[in-house]
């Protein structure tokens, strides 16, 4: 199944671009294949991207309590 959106490219990537209705700058990039995940939301200048597989590091809060079972 194809995504939504227009074909293009992002960062070298295959993406489909969805736009925002009243939101001019706003657009959505999803992979073009696979099962359409978010690569990056912008907009305007602000860009806030998804890297599937990455590491995470985790840290318990300060004063973090651990649950017991």
């Amino acid at each position: 199944m194809q995504p939504p959106g227009r074909a293009a490219t992002f960062e070298g990537k295959a993406v489909r671009v969805i736009g925002f209705a009243g939101s001019p700058g706003k657009k959505l990039y999803l992979a073009a294949s696979g099962d359409a995940r978010p690569v990056a939301l912008v907009d305007g200048k602000e860009r806030l991207g998804f890297d599937y597989g990455a590491p995470v590091r985790i840290e318990a809060p300060r004063g973090a309590v651990e649950p017991r079972g």
